[in-house]
């Protein structure tokens, strides 16, 4: 039987249609991971936290398709991915996104503050060298000078520091 996957354009169905997907199987979550990965591109959208958790709890699968995410141009999809999923992942399944991060985090652009996101991972998780991190922290700080607030969170995860 072919699931629905996709919400229909009346949005009061959204949320109970996101309940029907939490209760999918792991086989049928997994065929259909990248339409369920467009959920997310706005989390204001009726059913998306739900989907979110779904795709959160299945973990390891849902990395090749987060991954096509982070390589990509949509900041604001990057932004909740990075916090409704890669930010409540454990550090095995974060590490394997490492790459992308980096790349992330090594933008010059405010956009979404994803690279203020990917950098928190990084050092979050311990997968940048302490040295690149001061370096990276010290130019982001500049970056920011409008909104330093963005990067205080990070000082009591610096590596440096513990």
């Amino acid at each position: 039987m072919e699931r629905q996957w996709e919400p229909s354009e009346e949005k009061a169905t959204w949320d109970n249609l996101a309940e029907d997907i939490a209760a999918w199987d792991e086989a049928d979550l997994v065929r259909h991971l990248p339409n369920l990965l467009v959920w997310l591109q706005d989390l204001n959208w009726p059913g998306a936290r739900r989907v979110a958790d779904v795709l959160m709890a299945l973990g390891a699968p849902v990395l090749p398709p987060v991954r096509l995410v982070l390589q990509g141009s949509d900041r604001g999809w990057q932004y909740w991915v990075l916090t409704m999923l890669v930010g409540r992942w454990p550090r095995d399944l974060v590490a394997q996104l490492e790459p992308e991060l980096n790349a992330l985090a090594y933008l010059d652009t405010h956009a979404a503050e994803v690279d203020v996101l990917a950098l928190a991972q990084l050092a979050r998780h311990h997968l940048i060298e302490p040295g690149a991190l001061d370096r990276l922290i010290a130019h982001k700080r500049a970056a920011y000078l409008a909104t330093p607030y963005l990067l205080d969170w990070l000082e009591p995860d610096h590596p440096s520091e513990q």
